[in-house]
């Protein structure tokens, strides 16, 4: 018997959505049909209904409206996702919710609360937890099979602030701290078991964006274990040069792409300076959102994201390494590497889905098995805790405990159809 299909209506058609409709084609193979979609965009709103045969609106209310919606793909700015994603949840919705979840804690605790109340699904992505070599870092990790936990290291060093962002946004978003900081904590939180008891961490600044450019973060977890996360978004180094130039989404990605991005933003800052680059900032990041006219290789060299038809490796969210009692694990370009008194032994993880393909899977599946989500809203909110955390701990020089930390579910997803 073939399986229901769900019916879904993306909430934004920036980049974000971008990637899921355009870089990611595996997504649609999953059980959804593309109905509808809400953007102020004139052109993003024609391209759907070009693309889709669905309604396009440029109002989030008239999908709402909709009794054929099933799942609400929320996708707009980060200001915006507790108030879309309370109305879709009391409109009987389930909900998918863009990282960052929300820019305040008591925001992402009240969303889940009303997921609750209505009886729907809210899952939080859009993070790399649902990368296949995390997702088996997981189960390595939970099994006990080589001991506990004993240390986690991750370290990105990326282009993210060089992307064509318009300053306040990256301001908004601490530059990667609030952005990207919800994928790595992520990481480290689904591996070492979920429960962060403290955050000491320390920012650096981006004197290209003039917002902040990076951090530094110690995580201490309840079961005495710990966490060091190293995170770089200037383009200055690249950490796709330790992965033999594997990028973030498991393309090859050209060794002078971040010197390209770095040069782009200083020749607007040197034509239209800080005050007035910003103009030319949005018409650039124009050519990242869904919609946009023969953006070409202009998506290359300025947003750093590769044709979806490229061949792909595993997805790489920079060096993770696992230490394990009796093992220790890092990524490969098809999997893992598994260390032990043994030697190298290598785990092939090819045929999993990715990213946001995977997230919609697990979603349907929690919807169909009328069962918990596997990174529900309250991981989210515990991820923006974290993520919070780690910004008071920067700004104060204290170290900042926890409250509203929840464990990693036992249950790990199955990322294939």
């Amino acid at each position: 018997m073939a399986e229901k299909v769900l019916n879904l209506a993306f909430v934004g058609l920036g980049q974000a959505v971008n990637r899921v409709l355009y870089q990611h084609p595996e997504v649609h193979d999953l059980p959804y049909r593309i109905v509808a979609a809400a953007d102020p965009r004139a052109q993003a709103r024609e391209a759907f209904e070009r693309d889709f045969d669905g309604r396009a609106f440029a109002d989030f209310e008239s999908i709402l409206e909709m009794p054929e919606v099933d799942v609400v793909y929320v996708a707009t700015p980060p200001e915006l996702h507790c108030e879309q994603t309370i109305q879709a949840a009391e409109a009987g919705k389930h909900v998918l919710v863009e990282k960052p979840m929300a820019l305040s804690l008591d925001d992402a605790l009240l969303m889940c609360r009303k997921a609750e109340d209505a009886g729907v699904k809210l899952l939080a992505g859009h993070t790399k937890c649902f990368d296949a070599p995390i997702i088996e870092m997981t189960r390595l990790a939970q099994s006990g099979r080589y001991g506990p936990m004993r240390a986690f290291t991750s370290m990105m060093y990326n282009s993210f602030n060089v992307m064509p962002w318009p300053t306040p946004e990256l301001a908004d978003t601490m530059g990667p701290v609030l952005n990207q900081g919800p994928h790595q904590l992520d990481i480290a939180r689904q591996i070492g078991g979920g429960v962060v008891t403290s955050v000491t961490a320390t920012t650096f600044h981006d004197s290209l964006r003039d917002v902040t450019g990076g951090y530094q973060a110690l995580l201490r977890f309840d079961s005495g274990s710990s966490a060091t996360l190293t995170y770089d978004a200037r383009g200055l180094f690249d950490i796709a040069e330790l992965y033999g130039w594997i990028g973030e989404g498991g393309q090859a990605r050209p060794e002078d792409l971040n010197a390209r991005m770095r040069r782009n933003i200083g020749d607007l800052l040197e034509r239209h300076g800080r005050d007035g680059m910003d103009d030319e900032l949005e018409r650039q990041k124009e050519v990242g959102r869904y919609g946009a006219k023969d953006p070409g290789e202009a998506l290359r060299n300025v947003w750093g994201y590769a044709k979806p038809d490229e061949p792909r490796d595993q997805p790489f969210f920079g060096m993770s390494i696992l230490s394990l009692d009796q093992a220790a694990v890092r990524q490969s370009r098809d999997g893992l590497y598994l260390y032990t008194d043994g030697g190298r032994n290598s785990i092939d993880l090819q045929d999993s889905l990715r990213a946001r393909a995977a997230e919609l899977l697990e979603l349907y599946r929690s919807i169909r098995d009328d069962r918990p989500v596997f990174h529900d809203g309250w991981w989210g909110a515990a991820t923006l805790e974290a993520c919070l955390a780690l910004a008071e701990s920067a700004a104060t020089g204290g170290r900042v405990e926890l409250a509203h930390q929840v464990p990693t579910p036992s249950e790990i997803p199955t990322l294939t159809l």
